[in-house]
Parts: C-alpha cells; structure tokens; sequence
C-alpha cells in the first residue's frame, strides 16, 4: 500500500521521469492489431492502459514504436488490466525502453499462475510489481484516474478480474474495462460513476461484453474498439454493434480508423480528425 501510494505522490506533485511535449494532454487509443493499448498523458506524465498484442507468438514492437512516434521519451506506469498476451505482450520491451516505468496491476493476479510465469520472462520480481487493491487513485497530470480491481478467484477466467479505469477531469471523460464479461460490468456498475464521454468497448467487442446496462451506466458520447483487422475471432460482433446502435452511440475502430487520438480541450475530449 506504501508503493501504491509512493506512486500516486509522484505522479500528484508533477515529479517528471522525462519528456513528453508539454502541450499534450491527450487519451490516444493505439492501433495495435488485435489487442489493446491506450495512452493517458498530460504535463510531462505518461501511463498506458495495457501494452498489447501479441501476433503469431511473436512481440510486434509495436507498442514502443507508437510511444516513440507520439514524442513520449518516458512513461510513468503501465497499468494492465489482467494476464492476457494481447494486453501485456510488450511490456518486457517497455522495461527496457523505459527503465523505472512502474507496471501497475490488481493484486487478484500476484498468484496467479500465468502472471507468475509473465513476470519471470520479463525478469521482473513480484516484489516490484504495484499491485492494486480494490480501489485506488492516481493523477496524471490534469487527468484523474479511478482504478478498481474486481474479486476474482484464479481458477476462473482471467477475463473476470479485468481493472476497470475511469479518467476524468472535472468530467468523466473515458471508461475502460480490459475482457470484463457482462457479468462482471453489472456488478461494477454500483461501485462508482462510470459516467464518460468516451467508452472503451469491453473484449474488442466481443458479444459476451458491453452489455445494456454497462452502456447505460457510462452513457457514452462515442464507443471506441481496439480490434484488429479480419481477426478470426469475429470481432467487434454484430450483437454489441447492434447494442451500441440501439443506444444511439457511434462506433470508431481502430481497425478501420488507425490510432485515435483525443485531446483535452477545455475540460473535454475532442476527436484529431
């Protein structure tokens, strides 16, 4: 808990690792094929919501060439929202792209076994891991972040324990929620104001996620999906398509639009065209 909130301190007093430009505050939800990975920065901070993907059980690099392309020569914190390749795959490149990063993830996972087995092939001890307990907080820069870790026993699926994150400012301005099925939205959705404008679709897609009531819970300006191009999972369904239909939510993807890129402008998010 004295790590978690060495970190928060850090990041609250505007302690800067490195350079970023100092006019960017902007969410950038990266095109990375199928997998997930977005950047939250503002004031010489930067933290990425999970790193992914993985492609034919190779690391894509990806990931650290987006940071590059985008001018972040530091990153803060990578917070993973569960085990899964298509969401960690580059975070042993990240470590030595960028020594000291913290790797943030929900202490639900310090046990499990293919975390246990990640964090040996990154070379990283568990020791130096910030593991999340149910709620905590973090500034980054102008953005707050809300991060909750859901109950999840380790002979379920991974997806289950998925963190959830809500950026804000003085407005909720994104939700992101990793693979958290349905089930486990509904559940989340009393434990805080997920309210944004901005909705990261759960699963990219997937129609076991983004249910009716999580929609509702976050009432959306716009949903984004991190997807990959004719990816054999069949993603994003025509069951959650049509769900953001009937809610009247447009739909952007980072299959079909590239990296999408929103800047801070007065208190809200608004689209680089």
């Amino acid at each position: 808990m004295r790590y978690v909130l060495s970190l928060v301190l850090s990041l609250v007093a505007g302690i800067a690792v490195g350079w970023v430009h100092r006019d960017a505050d902007q969410i950038i939800v990266f095109s990375v094929g199928q997998g997930d990975c977005a950047l939250i920065r503002s004031l010489d901070h930067a933290v990425l919501i999970d790193d992914g993907p993985l492609i034919f059980g190779k690391n894509t690099g990806l990931t650290v060439q987006k940071l590059r392309e985008s001018g972040v020569n530091a990153l803060d914190a990578i917070l993973l929202s569960h085990a899964d390749a298509d969401h960690t795959a580059e975070t042993r490149e990240l470590l030595q792209e960028y020594p000291g990063v913290h790797v943030v993830m929900s202490d639900q996972f310090r046990t499990y076994p293919a975390m246990i087995h990640e964090l040996s092939d990154w070379h990283l001890p568990s020791s130096s891991v910030v593991w999340l307990p149910q709620r905590s907080h973090m500034q980054v820069g102008k953005f707050s972040l809300l991060m909750l870790c859901p109950p999840f026993s380790g002979g379920k699926e991974d997806n289950n324990g998925s963190m959830f994150v809500r950026v804000s400012t003085t407005y909720g301005l994104a939700t992101f929620s990793g693979d958290a099925p349905d089930f486990v939205e509904k559940a989340m959705e009393p434990t805080a104001n997920w309210h944004a404008e901005v909705l990261h679709v759960g699963h990219h897609g997937s129609r076991t996620s983004t249910g009716e009531s999580w929609i509702q819970a976050v009432e959306p300006s716009v949903a984004v999906i991190s997807v990959g191009r004719n990816n054999s999972h069949g993603h994003p369904t025509k069951e959650t398509l049509d769900r953001l239909e009937a809610a009247h939510v447009p739909v952007l993807r980072t299959d079909r639009d590239g990296d999408l890129v929103f800047d801070l402008i007065e208190g809200k998010l608004v689209r680089e065209k």
